[in-house]
């Protein structure tokens, strides 16, 4: 093979790897909790995968109905909410590794709303 043809095959291997390497767009929303607005969210992946050892948001329910959701931030803040709406439950149960969430929550602590994303550009939880 002449260098020619090795140059182009490099070159077309070098230019394949950039598109495989960059592929998808991403993003990583590490948890926020906002106090002034009662809300909290992030992407459960980015928050599992943050360099950080603080940052979680999770959501939980029972076979009662019941259901809660968590945050804390990088620097430690935890808020959470509880929550028997069967619609706010039913998007609790719909979470997944890669889910984008909002939650927000009343004076009394109970969630008063929700809103669950499901997107390609959030990344799974690695671990």
């Amino acid at each position: 093979m002449n260098h020619r043809a090795v140059a182009l095959a490099t070159l077309a291997l070098a230019f394949a790897a950039s598109f495989t390497a960059s592929a998808g767009a991403r993003r990583v929303i590490e948890v926020t909790v906002d106090d002034a607005r009662r809300q909290a969210f992030g992407a459960i992946g980015a928050a599992n995968s943050s360099a950080d050892a603080m940052q979680y948001i999770r959501c939980y329910s029972d076979t009662s109905g019941t259901g809660s959701c968590t945050a804390r931030n990088a620097q430690g803040l935890v808020r959470s909410c509880v929550t028997n709406n069967p619609d706010l439950v039913r998007m609790i149960r719909a979470l997944r590794s890669d889910s984008y969430l909002i939650f927000n929550w009343n004076t009394a602590g109970q969630c008063s709303s929700m809103v669950l994303t499901l997107s390609s550009r959030d990344p799974p939880k690695s671990r």
